[in-house]
């Protein structure tokens, strides 16, 4: 399967992982690896994830596997402590990039779809690079990789309780949907679905 590939594939050793603490400041380091943070269908609906995470708990990281400057990455870098440009590193490099950042949390964004595939970027996970890695968004199915996807963050419709035992991963409820969307609700209202909430 593409978990056991990604193993296979690996550059170099699997990190040490931080212990889960709060940094001095009483923030959680959190990252999100993908290659849709630009015009794509994941950089415009996520765009209120990153306009609505409560950066006072909470050091916000993009690892980004494109690069693709415009209105849309504009407004996510905005709102995101660091974004960082990994599209020309290796696997292996990306790891540890994203283990330099001290990240606690890993959204894995790409999943096996897009870059996840065709440039076998799930090998970044399989080096382990944060304590807590989990699949969102992008691949709603288990990814088979027990070893170094911990969570999905799913919903009761998409994931129903009873079908835990297919999956590898945890359940990670989200309230109504997993799906995060940046559309206006019919009142006009902004929709705020953010994992940070959780």
């Amino acid at each position: 399967n593409y978990a056991a590939r990604s193993v296979n594939r690996m550059q170099g050793p699997v990190l040490p992982s931080l212990p889960m603490m709060l940094e001095s400041d009483g923030r959680l380091r959190v990252a999100y690896l993908g290659g849709g943070f630009r015009e794509h269908p994941d950089g415009k609906n996520m765009r209120g994830v990153f306009q609505h995470h409560n950066q006072a708990d909470v050091d916000v990281a993009i690892f980004s596997l494109k690069r693709q400057p415009g209105p849309i990455q504009n407004f996510i870098q905005s709102k995101v402590s660091k974004f960082i440009d990994v599209s020309d590193l290796d696997h292996f490099s990306i790891a540890k990039e994203i283990n330099r950042h001290r990240t606690q949390v890993l959204l894995d964004v790409s999943g096996y779809t897009g870059e996840g595939i065709r440039e076998q970027r799930s090998v970044v996970l399989a080096h382990h690079p944060a304590r807590i890695q989990v699949n969102f968004l992008a691949w709603v199915a288990t990814a088979g990789a027990k070893h170094f996807i911990q969570g999905i963050v799913t919903d009761v419709v998409a994931s129903p309780p009873e079908l835990q035992h297919l999956y590898d991963e945890k359940f990670v409820y989200m309230p109504q949907s997993y799906f995060p969307s940046s559309l206006k609700s019919a009142h006009g209202e902004g929709v705020r679905l953010s994992i940070a909430q959780e």
